[in-house]
């Protein structure tokens, strides 16, 4: 995913609970997908090629998408295209809110 994620994310997302790590890189994606220069940086990671796949008459440019339940809260929204996804799915509906 290149250099930045190589040395700095992926060692200190390696060794942390699954749930602190989803903590972590959704509070970092939600301030730092806010802004151009942020979007751009996260542009940078990881560049998807090209590959046009047509599902149920819409048109998407690659078929790697970000599926339901990273994104409950929808607040990484911004973030999500600048990394390269073709289509997001986010948020839920539960009477009680829920980890995981």
């Amino acid at each position: 995913m290149g250099l930045p994620y190589s040395l700095f994310a992926r060692p200190l997302l390696r060794f942390t609970d699954s749930e602190k790590a989803h903590s972590l890189v959704m509070k970092g994606l939600t301030t730092f997908g806010q802004s151009r220069t942020g979007q751009r940086a996260l542009s940078t990671i990881y560049h998807t090629p090209e590959l046009p796949i047509h599902v149920f008459g819409r048109l998407f440019h690659h078929p790697l998408g970000l599926a339901a339940g990273f994104d409950k809260g929808a607040e990484a929204l911004s973030a999500w295209p600048a990394l390269g996804f073709s289509w997001i799915e986010y948020g839920g509906i539960t009477r009680f809110p829920q980890e995981g």
